[in-house]
């Protein structure tokens, strides 16, 4: 949990400061123990010029990959 809070709280720092536009991507995919996940990554040149990328969310979906079940 610290880990997670304090990546957190460095990627809420970041993305204002981000000199570019941010940019979101969304996947769907299915692990190999059988999870169907939705991983939201924001890609951005941060403040020192550098493409960066943070994953924003992962979370397991129910049911088929259907877009009614991608919200």
């Amino acid at each position: 949990m610290r880990s997670y809070e304090k990546e957190r709280k460095e990627i809420e720092k970041s993305l204002p400061r981000a000199r570019s536009l941010i940019h979101f991507t969304m996947d769907l995919w299915t692990s190999l123990n059988h999870l169907a996940l939705l991983g939201i990554v924001a890609h951005f040149v941060d403040s020192t010029g550098y493409l960066n990328r943070a994953l924003l969310a992962l979370r397991e979906i129910e049911g088929v990959h259907s877009g009614e079940n991608q919200y």
